[in-house]
Parts: C-alpha cells; structure tokens; sequence
C-alpha cells in the first residue's frame, strides 16, 4: 500500500494535464483493485479514492460505481482484467467513455 500511495503522490504531482489527470485516476482505480487490500469493501475504498481524485483535479464528479450485469460493467470488467495483465490503455478508455456518457447526460464542462 505504501507503494500505491507513493505512486498515485508521484502521478498527481506530475498530471498536468487533463490527458494525465485521467490516467492518474485510470491507474488509481486500477492498481488499487490490483492490489485488493482489504479483506471486503475494496470498490468502496475504490470510489473513495477516485471521487477525491475528481475533486483534487476539478474535474465534475462523476458516477464511478458500475452496476454489474450492465453492458458497462463487462467492459469495466474486461478493462480491468487488461489491467491486471499490465495494459492500462483499456482503463484510461473506459474513464474517457465514463466522462464522456457523463457529460451528455449532464452537460457539464469535463
């Protein structure tokens, strides 16, 4: 865990831009679900993290649960699964798909 903290400090240090800020939060999500450090509540943990992110980068908050057997969680799934096989690129697709679908629904200015 030490080492997850020491590398999301590193990443938001360096997430100068808006392309940089979602991948620090793809790889937040990512590594910490990588990680599994709790014996349960490991995506509520997750959701955490992530909505501090959003608020730390001024970016609107957006949903970050995904509801299983949705059509978004078998890609959230899959993007996850690439993770744990050292592809992020999938991860940082689905935050732009998740900012995306948000910013239709509410027009807000990602």
């Amino acid at each position: 865990m030490r080492n997850y903290v020491d590398n999301v400090n590193a990443r938001i240090l360096g997430a100068n831009t808006f392309e940089l800020q979602i991948e620090t939060l793809a790889y937040s999500e990512g590594e910490l679900l990588h990680v599994h450090p709790f014996e349960d509540f490991n995506g509520r943990a997750t959701r955490a993290v992530l909505i501090e992110l959003m608020g730390r980068f001024d970016i609107p908050p957006v949903e970050v649960a995904v509801e299983r057997g949705s059509a978004a969680f078998a890609s959230y799934a899959k993007a996850l699964a690439e993770y744990d096989n050292g592809r992020l690129q999938p991860l940082i697709e689905f935050w732009d798909a998740r900012l995306q679908r948000a910013q239709d629904e509410f027009g807000s200015a990602l």
